[in-house]
């Protein structure tokens, strides 16, 4: 890709790899590491016109939370009542209900690279959300770091020579 100064490097992510949630932090530190490499590889590859796509789905109907596949485990008496137990709930009363159709998802990805379809007309971007979920993530994140930036400004500034 480098010797022909093209090229696209599509790594799948997830809405995880935005907000991490309580229960998936080895999944969500995963996607993450891949979020941060893809963003820096990104950089080092643009002057080869190399692009790098990040694709966040939300959750897809996959097999991901069958029993078969989840460890669902009791989380014993300290747990009950937490914001642990109540996500180990929704995840496993979730299996089958995912909002998020595989299919859909494909092509949405197939239109942004080939800015066909419903992406058509679109800039290209490092990032693309799949689903309601990773975009209000997204959202989210933004604020807070605009948040964190506006309030400790003036604080992280004290450190300058």
């Amino acid at each position: 890709m480098r010797e022909r100064k093209s090229g696209l490097i599509i790594n799948m992510s997830s809405g995880a790899g935005v907000r991490a949630q309580v229960t998936v932090s080895t999944y969500a530190s995963s996607k993450f590491a891949l979020e941060a490499m893809s963003e820096s590889v990104s950089h080092g590859l643009a002057h080869f016109n190399v692009k790098l796509l990040i694709a966040e789905p939300g959750p897809f109907w996959t097999t991901i939370l069958e029993d078969s596949v989840a460890n669902w485990t009791d989380s014993g008496t300290e747990y009950k009542g937490t914001s642990l137990e109540q996500t180990m709930k929704m995840m496993k009363g979730s299996d089958g209900q995912q909002v998020g159709d595989i299919w859909k998802g494909a092509e949405r990805i197939f239109e942004v690279v080939t800015s066909s379809g419903t992406a058509e007309g679109q800039e290209s971007s490092l990032r693309l959300p799949l689903g309601k979920a990773p975009t209000q993530a997204l959202r989210e994140k933004a604020r807070h770091f605009k948040a964190v930036a506006s309030e400790f400004e003036y604080l992280a500034l004290t450190t300058v020579f």
